[in-house]
């Protein structure tokens, strides 16, 4: 499949949010409502020895992976992969949670819809689980602040780049056609690991094809090496659009669609009230 006919759907569920498109340079989001459950494809996904625990319903099965990291804390994290019917090379689009980890009911019902959408356009998917394994199940909502925020978000870059080298390694993934999306702590982490002037350690040869972040929060000197698209709500008082207008200035191979009336987390299923 070449870059041209590429297309990576991302799901936003809110009633303000259906049926926007947005295209950038070999890269097209298409946001829709609530969609049919796919038929998933589970082979082929080899578990190391030892996999650790994965958060959510993700446990079990041959699509559990684990995720060798350079952590003193653990050894390595979880993922699971989900892959349409059929034998590839698929491309793959690898998902870095929000801060409240991977079993938090909305979070859930988007990370859902993301892989059943995306099985149904020929494309897999990577959840990756940064956090059961560290003694995090419930995320870092009580440790991710403004003194903390280099800290965990190297550490979620860190982990980005371990997904990315052990999908690409998959049978049946297309190492060609990699992409990262997140959204909150994740899309920050994305950023990170795609950010040639930050902190994370990466081969710098590293082909991702693309980088989908929902409502980041946009930070000094942002400069991701490769075609990004950045959505955010106006009414966002948890991560500024203001930061990331001003992140994205002068940044052509990055593309800010800012929703009016959007607060965070409007891809999840919530009210958007419930939302700073």
């Amino acid at each position: 499949m070449s870059m041209s006919l590429m297309r990576i759907a991302a799901c936003a569920l809110t009633e303000q949010s259906m049926r926007k498109v947005v295209t950038m340079t070999g890269l097209a989001v298409i946001m829709v409502g609530t969609l049919a459950t796919g038929a998933l494809y589970f082979g082929n996904a080899r578990a190391a020895d030892n996999v650790p625990p994965i958060g959510g319903d993700y446990a079990g099965g041959a699509n559990v992976v684990a995720i060798p990291i350079d952590d003193p804390e653990v050894k390595a994290i979880s993922g699971a992969l989900f892959k349409p019917a059929g034998s590839g090379p698929f491309p793959v689009v690898v998902f870095m949670p929000s801060v409240f980890g991977l079993v938090y009911p909305p979070d859930m019902a988007f990370e859902k819809n993301v892989i059943d959408h995306l099985a149904a356009k020929g494309v897999a998917t990577f959840i990756v689980d940064p956090f059961t394994a560290r003694g995090e199940p419930y995320g870092v909502d009580n440790k991710f602040y403004k003194d903390t925020f280099v800290k965990y978000a190297s550490r979620g870059g860190d982990d980005v780049v371990a997904a990315v080298n052990v999908v690409k390694a998959t049978p049946g993934i297309d190492p060609n056609h990699v992409f990262l999306l997140g959204q909150g702590y994740g899309a920050i982490a994305t950023l990170f690991a795609v950010d040639a002037s930050g902190p994370v350690k990466r081969d710098p040869n590293m082909k991702i094809a693309g980088v989908i972040a929902y409502y980041p929060f946009c930070y000094d000197k942002m400069d991701p090496g490769v075609p990004t698209l950045v959505m955010i709500g106006d009414k966002d008082t948890v991560c500024p659009a203001e930061a990331c207008q001003a992140a994205a200035k002068d940044k052509p191979i990055v593309e800010l669609v800012v929703y009016p009336g959007e607060t965070n987390a409007f891809a999840v299923p919530v009210p958007p009230a419930q939302w700073a």
